[in-house]
């Protein structure tokens, strides 16, 4: 054992592969004030062994990382915590170990203003994962910095059903930050009030669903037009999602 992981030198790709002893090993031939620098080290794309762990699932890794040091916070290059790594890849039990005993930022962003939410809508695609993270206290209608997508515009984009209903079941003016979104008084969403920096309602996401089925896609816009009510999208948009203005030539 000594000979076998006091040379090692890859943390994380022993992280990565689940092998708790190897890390165990690993970090036993470093002081305290070493373990954390060790812990820490990224590879060339930012990635360190939490990010490595977090994307293949390993709870328990990942929980013995935390207890020596490893910081929630730390980004790769891509700006990707180890939450969006492990809601990216469907790993609950990962991502509560991350939210529970890490502590890290549910709503956090990488460098294209992404949550863990959108990672697991576009990633794993898993209702289950989405339930947590909902439960857990992410905000349903979170808006991009960037091109203001809520996830409810990347789930119907997605053509991911299960998920984009969550999303519209869970909206709630307490635990938003957009509650503005809510009638005075309404504890329902408008879905027509909903829109990103190009001013695409759900309804326009859903029709530009990009599901390979067609009647997954018609899924999705008759999911926001029952949502919707009357299906008539509130400041220029027809039933059809199409952006009706008088400069509008389409």
């Amino acid at each position: 054992w000594d000979a076998e992981w006091e040379s090692r030198e890859d943390l994380a790709e022993v992280a990565g592969s689940g092998n708790l002893v190897g890390v165990t090993a690993m970090l036993y031939w470093h002081s305290e004030s070493e373990k954390k620098e060790f812990i820490e080290k990224m590879d060339f794309r930012g990635n360190n062994a939490l990010h490595y762990s977090c994307k293949a699932g390993h709870s328990e890794v990942v929980k013995y990382l935390l207890a020596h040091g490893a910081s929630v916070e730390a980004r790769n290059r891509k700006g990707e915590t180890a939450l969006h790594q492990a809601c990216g890849n469907g790993h609950i039990e990962t991502a509560r170990a991350l939210l529970t005993e890490g502590g890290t930022q549910i709503d956090a962003v990488c460098k294209d203003g992404k949550t863990a939410m959108v990672y697991c809508i576009t990633g794993s695609a898993s209702s289950k994962m989405a339930k947590f993270l909902l439960e857990s206290g992410a905000d349903a209608s979170h808006s991009n910095p960037f091109d203001g997508r809520t996830p409810l515009h990347w789930a119907l984009m997605h053509g991911v059903s299960k998920i984009a209903q969550l999303l519209i079941n869970t909206m709630n003016p307490k635990k938003t930050s957009q509650a503005n979104l809510f009638p005075p008084g309404g504890k329902k969403a408008d879905l027509r009030l909903i829109r990103d920096g190009n001013g695409d309602t759900p309804l326009h996401a859903a029709c530009g669903c990009m599901a390979a089925d067609p009647a997954a896609a018609l899924n999705m816009v008759k999911l926001v037009l029952k949502s919707c009510g009357d299906g008539t999208a509130q400041g220029g948009n027809d039933i059809s999602g199409r952006r009706c203005s008088s400069s509008s030539s389409s």
